[in-house]
């Protein structure tokens, strides 16, 4: 399997660039806000049964728009994928750590 470092270094210039900027941002936005992610993980499984999934929908919209990311789709088993400067960014908020996937959609 080719390790991250090398698929980075085969990519052309501009999407390398771009690719920086949205794992810049993106690690500023779980920096900033994981701990209110991870509780809302919690709570959505203690609260399935009373509460609407749209309104974590749009909370986790609202929070990473705040960084310029789009088309965010929320999964309730909380995987997350966004775009964001002509990358799809897929991850989920694991209790034992977060695995992102990056593809190139321009």
């Amino acid at each position: 399997m080719m390790a991250f470092k090398d698929w980075l270094d085969k990519l052309p210039t501009e999407r390398k660039e771009k690719l920086n900027i949205v794992r810049k941002k993106l690690d500023k936005c779980l920096e900033e806000n994981s701990k209110n992610l991870y509780y809302l993980k919690q709570r959505w499984s203690d609260e399935r049964e009373y509460e609407d999934f749209d309104e974590y929908i749009k909370i986790f919209k609202d929070t990473f728009k705040k960084y310029g990311f789009d088309n965010l789709n929320l999964t309730k088993s909380f995987k997350i994928t966004l775009s964001h400067l002509g990358w799809k960014t897929q991850f989920g908020l694991n209790y034992n750590g977060i695995t992102f996937k990056y593809n190139w959609i321009e």
